[in-house]
This record gives C-alpha cells, sequence and structure tokens, in this order.
C-alpha cells in the first residue's frame, strides 16, 4: 500500500480504475451506479405469461434522502423472440417541484446464434434544453465454446465535445475451463495511445477455484507495460470467499509492491495515463456545460 501511495494521486487512482477493467467515463455515466435510498417506493406491472418467450414488464422507483434531491427511477424490459430491450431512465426533482428527466440508459441483446450474444448499451444525457443527447456506447459480443469455455470483445465509446462517437477503450477476455471446479480468464485492457488508436495497456489474468463447502479461492495478477516491450507485475489479489447459509464473506490480500517499479519504468505508461486523465477531465468540462442539469443528487436552487 505504501508503494502505491508514492505514485501521483491522480496516476495511482487511473492506474486502479484500469486494473479494475472499470475505467469509466467520469461523466453522467457513472451516476447510474449510486443511486441509494432509505425509503423506495417500488411498483411493478406485468404482462408476463409462464412459458411465453415473449414478456415485458415495468418497474417505477423513488429515492428520498435527507438533504439529498429525491430521484425516481422508472425501468422496463422487454422480450420478443431473441431480442430483449432493457430501459432505465432516471428523473430527478426540478426547481419546480416536478421529477425531469436526467440520464437514460437502453441496453439491447440480442441471441444471434446458439454460442453468440450480442449486447449494445446506449448511456443519454439532457442538454440545457432537456434534449436526450447520446453520451457512451458500450458494444459487447460473447462467444460461448463447447465445454464451458467463452471469449468476450467489449468496445467503449464516448461522444466528444461535437457529439461524435469516439473510441477509447477495449477489452479482450478469454476464460477456460480448466476442470469441474477451476476455470481461468485472461484480459487484455487497450486505452488510446498518444499516436492515436488503440494499445495495449494492461493484462488481467484471474484463475477461480471452488472448493468444499462452497468456498471459491482466486487470484489476480495485473501487469503493466515497462516501456520497453516487457510486461511487468503490478499488483497480485488473493480472495477466498465463503457463503455460509446466506451470509457471505470474502477475504481479500493485495500485494502492490512492483506497482511503483513499474510505474517508473513505464514512462509510455504515464504518459499514455495522464493524456487519458486530461482527456477525460476536459470532456468532463465540456459534458457540464452541455448538461447543466447534471448532478440528481443535489437540492435545486430556491426558486
Amino acid at each position: 500500500m505504501g508503494d502505491l501511495h508514492a505514485l501521483p494521486a491522480e496516476a495511482a487512482r487511473s492506474v486502479l480504475a484500469v486494473t479494475c477493467g472499470a475505467f469509466e467515463p467520469t461523466h453522467v455515466a457513472r451516476d447510474r451506479a449510486y443511486f441509494c435510498s432509505n425509503l423506495a417506493l417500488w411498483a411493478q406491472t406485468s404482462d408476463s405469461q409462464t412459458g411465453d418467450a415473449n414478456q415485458s414488464w415495468t418497474t417505477t422507483t423513488e429515492s428520498h434522502r435527507d438533504n439529498v434531491n429525491p430521484t425516481r427511477t422508472i425501468e422496463s424490459h422487454t422480450q420478443s423472440g431473441n431480442r430483449t430491450l432493457d430501459k432505465q431512465a432516471v428523473q430527478r426533482l426540478g426547481s419546480d417541484g416536478h421529477f425531469e428527466p436526467y440520464q437514460d440508459i437502453e441496453k439491447e441483446t440480442v441471441q444471434v446464434d446458439a454460442i453468440t450474444v450480442r449486447t449494445t448499451t446506449r448511456t443519454f444525457g439532457r442538454d440545457a434544453d432537456g434534449v436526450k443527447t447520446l453520451v457512451e456506447v458500450i458494444e459487447e459480443e460473447k462467444h460461448t465454446l463447447p465445454g464451458g469455455d467463452s471469449n468476450v470483445v467489449r468496445s467503449t465509446s464516448d461522444t466528444d465535445a461535437n457529439g461524435n462517437l469516439q473510441l477509447v477503450r477495449r477489452r479482450i477476455e478469454e476464460t477456460k475451463k480448466i476442470s469441474q471446479d477451476v476455470e481461468e480468464t485472461k484480459a487484455t485492457v487497450m486505452l488510446p495511445s498518444l499516436n492515436g488508436g488503440l494499445v495495449p495497456s494492461v493484462q488481467l489474468q484471474e484463475r477461480r477455484e471452488r472448493g468444499a463447502n462452497d468456498t471459491v479461492e482466486s487470484q489476480k495478477i495485473t501487469r503493466l507495460p515497462d516501456g520497453a516491450g516487457n510486461w511487468q507485475v503490478g499488483e497480485i489479489r488473493h480472495a477466498t470467499t465463503r457463503q455460509e447459509g446466506d451470509n457471505r464473506s470474502t477475504e481479500e490480500r493485495v500485494s502492490r509492491a512492483a506497482l511503483k517499479a513499474s510505474w517508473a519504468k513505464s514512462p509510455y505508461l504515464k504518459q499514455g495515463i495522464r493524456e487519458r486523465f486530461r482527456r477525460r477531465a476536459q470532456h468532463s468540462g465540456d459534458l457540464f456545460r452541455r448538461y447543466p442539469r447534471i448532478g440528481p443528487g443535489r437540492r435545486p436552487a430556491p426558486g
């Protein structure tokens, strides 16, 4: 932990975000994970039928917390044949006391064939006039192979200041079933380079083994480029997950002793992540100017 703290604060946050496979945009799309509530009002309508491949439902949830602007989330699910569409519309309480649109997320899943699933997730924000505008697109294609193996390619594109989509991240993942209780996942995360295009920036390797009494042991190794064409271990995570009845606990040990060394040996990695951080900061500034309604958790100013 001490070695990690020796890194520049921005760089440490960026490196860990990438190694966790999370490196999500800092714009409004990030907010979707943080709508929690102490009091939830829930209602659901459904026209699904047991055994029917075509089904749909809708739920509405309101979140109310002290000193936090209330939000309302409307979620819907529609399935027709090999196509599934999930929508989430987030609304915030406006200064006039009425809920107004804030963010929309649409996830379309298509079963292309027996082994291929294609998923497209689109995130929309609202501009100053309340117009729905595309912010981010995530495209994923998963192939499930015989024996339980799978391959996944996930590409993330953000809109720039002109509203054009720019590819900012690609994750290529391969999972192999070693035995009945052991599987291993290898992934490469590609990020924008200073010269344009995407380059391999992080390698992830995770091994999971199921033991007795519903215990799962896992080891995740993160490797970073050293600027000389080699990969250096930046972090190792060991985790033990136990399931006892309805209770689930996880013990984790993390070693980052090599992270500072990998960082010091990789001027390319430092420049790449700093450039990406700069682009994200600039992009967020543009979004704040384009989407002044951002921040559903804020109290509206008195009218």
